[in-house]
C-alpha cells in the first residue's frame, strides 16, 4: 500500500518540506506549501526542534519588522552513510529481499555501542539520530517521522526492513525484544519487552508499507 502524501502526520510533513527546501523557510512559507495554518506550522516545527531535526534563526526583514525566523534540517550524514552501507549489504546475497534486508539491519546494530545500556533509551537515541523523531509511548516508543520516506515508498521492503532489523538487533544487544507495529494511525510503533525470556516469546511483525510520515 502506497501511502499519500498527505496521510503522513504533521510533523513529518513539516520536516520533509523543511528538508526538500535547503536553504532555509519561514513557518508561512511552510503553512503555504503544506496547507496548513501558520500556528500548526509552528507547532511542528517547536516539537522536531526539540529533537534535534531542524535549527530556527532569525534573519533581518529588510525593513521595520521583526527578523524573519527561518528553519533549516539538521543533517545526520553518519546515520546515512550507516543507512546506505546496510542498503548494499541488503542488496548482496541470497535469500528474499525482506530477509537480507533484516539481517543487514542487524548487522548495522552490531557496530552501535549499545551493550548494557538501557534498551528504550539505546533506540530512541539511534532513531533520533536517524531522524524518526521517536517519542516515549505505552510500553516503548512511537516513530513519527521516515527521513527516508521516498526511498522507502519505492522498495518498503528493503529500507523498511533494514530498520526493523536495526530495532530487533539493538533490543537484542541491549538485553530486551522488541515488537514492531507499523502505522498505528500516525506513526510506527517499537514495543520493548526486557523480560529475561521477551527473546524467546516475541515476534516482530514484517512492516506491510513505508514508516510514518
Amino acid at each position: 500500500m502506497r501511502i499519500d502524501e498527505d496521510a503522513r502526520p504533521g510533523a513529518g510533513r513539516v520536516l520533509a518540506a523543511v528538508r526538500d527546501a535547503g536553504a532555509g523557510v519561514t513557518a508561512a512559507e511552510l503553512g503555504s506549501r503544506l496547507g496548513l495554518h501558520v500556528t500548526t506550522v509552528r507547532f511542528h516545527l517547536d516539537r522536531i526542534a526539540a529533537d534535534g531535526l531542524v535549527a530556527g534563526h532569525a534573519v533581518p526583514s529588510g525593513g521595520r519588522g521583526r527578523p524573519r525566523m527561518v528553519y533549516q534540517a539538521v543533517r545526520v550524514p553518519d546515520a546515512r552513510a550507516g543507512m546506505l552501507a546496510a542498503l548494499a549489504d541488503a542488496a548482496a546475497g541470497d535469500g528474499a529481499v525482506a530477509e537480507r534486508a533484516q539481517r543487514a539491519g542487524e548487522r548495522w546494530a552490531e557496530t552501535l555501542d549499545v551493550v548494557g545500556r538501557d534498551p528504550v533509551a539505546a533506540l530512541s537515541a539511534v532513531f533520533t539520530e536517524l531522524g524518526f523523531a521517536p517519542v516515549p509511548s505505552e510500553g516503548g516508543l512511537s516513530l513519527r517521522a521516515c527521513p527516508f520516506l521516498e526511498d522507502a515508498r519505492r522498495h518498503p521492503e528493503v529500507v523498511c526492513g533494514v530498520h526493523r532489523g536495526l530495532a530487533v538487533g539493538i533490543a537484542r544487544r541491549a538485553g530486551a525484544s522488541i515488537e514492531l507495529k507499523p502505522l498505528q494511525g500516525e506513526a510506527c510503533v517499537l514495543l520493548v519487552d526486557q523480560r529475561p525470556r521477551a527473546r524467546e516469546n516475541w515476534a516482530v511483525r514484517p512492516a506491510a508499507s513505508p514508516s510514518p510520515r
